[in-house]
């Protein structure tokens, strides 16, 4: 949210969620136990992520000689928002076919026990879209087409854009296209390059003006 005093109370609900999956009674939980610590993992890791950048602003301050000024609750871009949730999901369902992508992005944390840096960059994108080329397989393009559907869904606004820019997404999946195009990979019943071209309309649409130019 664009709203300070809401991404306030946000931290303040992510405070109240990592208790209670914490508390005694949910380590009790039959019907719990197996998904608990999946979601304690990544609330925890976005938990760090915003004391991590929480301390990087502080520094910055203090450097700056303005210690004294109000510290805001920092804005996630609505991508990392979108995969946070979605990762939220996945990792409590094993059975679900993106459950080991999902949750090697977490397990591979090392820095600051595991805390979540990207919130507010574009996570997890070069792994799963272009890692996936390495090898293709079902599970190869279903990791390509998350991450699509991860642009086509997350990215809202310019900032959004911005944060996908940074990692290149923008020019990797346009020449992903050029090369399904070229190469002839174009068939009616593939899903992927419908979806990229929902995506590159996305980033278009909602990209303002870094999207034109």
């Amino acid at each position: 949210s664009k709203c300070p005093g809401v991404r306030q109370l946000a931290v303040v609900t992510l405070g109240l969620f990592l208790k209670a999956v914490h508390m005694e009674e949910a380590h009790s939980l039959k019907t719990w136990r197996r998904e608990r610590p999946q979601i304690a993992m990544v609330l925890d890791s976005v938990q760090r992520g915003i004391a991590v950048r929480r301390a990087i602003m502080l520094a910055r301050r203090k450097e700056e000689g303005t210690e004294d000024q109000p510290l805001l609750v920092p804005m996630f871009p609505a991508v990392s928002a979108v995969f946070l949730g979605w990762s939220a999901l996945i990792v409590s369902r094993p059975s679900d076919d993106m459950f080991a992508s999902a949750n090697r992005s977490f397990l591979r944390l090392d820095d600051y026990h595991g805390a979540f840096k990207d919130c507010f960059a574009l996570p997890a994108f070069i792994s799963l879209f272009c890692g996936s080329f390495a090898e293709e397989n079902s599970q190869a393009r279903r990791e390509r087409l998350w991450a699509l559907q991860l642009l086509k869904d997350g990215v809202r606004d310019s900032y959004c854009y911005k944060v996908a820019a940074r990692r290149h997404a923008p020019a990797l999946i346009m020449s992903s296209f050029e090369s399904l195009v070229s190469g002839g990979g174009l068939h009616e019943a593939d899903a992927e390059p419908y979806i990229l071209l929902e995506a590159i309309e996305c980033l278009l649409l909602n990209g303002g003006h870094a999207a034109r130019h």
